[in-house]
C-alpha cells in the first residue's frame, strides 16, 4: 500500500505540479501581453477538457524533460562532483528498488525533487523561448513587454539553477545510500 501511494506521489510531483505551474504561466503572460486565444476559454469551460490539457501538457513537458536530462546529465551543466557519483546517478532505480518501501521513502522523495525541478525548468524555457518569439513577432517593445521578458528571464535562470543544486545533492544521497548498502 506504502509503495502504490510514494509511486503516485512521484508521478503527481514530476508530472503533475510542473504541469501546473506551466500552465499557469503561460495564462498569466496571455493576459499580462493581452493575447487573445479563443480556444483557451473554451478548454476553461470544460473540466474534463482542462484536466486532460493539464495532464497532457505534464507528458510533454516530461517527454522535453527526459531528452533534455539525458544531454544534461551526460554532458552539460549537471557535471559530477565525485567519479563514484557519476556510478550512483546511473544506478538510482537499481538503489530504490532495493529499498524497503515500509522504512521511508527520502531517497525517492529527493530524486523526484529532482526531476520535478527539472521539468519546472523546462516549461520555464519553454514559457521563456514562446514569449520573446511573440515579442519579436509582433514586434511589440513596450514597457509591458519588456518588464515580462526581464521578469521571465530571472525566474528562469533561477528554476535551471534549482535542478543543478539538487543534482548535487541527489548524487551525494544516492552514493552514500548504495556504499552503505553496498550496491
Amino acid at each position: 500500500m506504502t509503495k502504490s501511494l510514494v509511486e503516485n506521489l512521484w508521478i503527481i510531483l514530476t508530472v503533475l505540479i510542473p504541469s501546473i505551474i506551466f500552465y499557469t504561466i503561460f495564462r498569466v503572460l496571455t493576459l499580462v501581453l493581452e493575447i487573445n486565444i479563443p480556444l483557451l476559454k473554451y478548454i476553461e469551460t470544460s473540466d474534463t477538457l482542462f484536466i486532460g490539457i493539464i495532464i497532457t501538457l505534464g507528458f510533454i513537458i516530461q517527454l522535453f524533460g527526459i531528452a533534455t536530462e539525458s544531454l544534461i546529465f551526460k554532458i552539460g551543466y549537471c557535471v559530477y562532483k565525485k567519479p563514484e557519483y557519476k556510478k550512483a546517478f546511473k544506478d538510482k532505480y537499481k538503489i530504490i528498488a532495493t529499498m524497503d518501501s515500509d522504512k521511508g521513502c527520502n531517497i525517492e522523495r529527493i530524486v523526484a525533487q529532482l526531476f520535478m525541478s527539472h521539468n519546472i525548468a523546462v516549461g520555464m524555457l519553454i514559457n521563456f523561448s514562446w514569449t520573446c518569439i511573440y515579442i519579436l513577432l509582433v514586434q511589440r517593445f513596450d514597457s509591458i513587454a519588456i518588464v515580462v521578458v526581464v521578469v521571465l528571464a530571472i525566474i528562469t535562470m533561477v528554476s535551471m539553477y534549482v535542478p543543478i543544486n539538487r543534482f548535487n545533492q541527489t548524487c551525494e544521497v544516492l552514493h552514500s545510500y548504495s556504499s552503505k548498502h553496498y550496491i
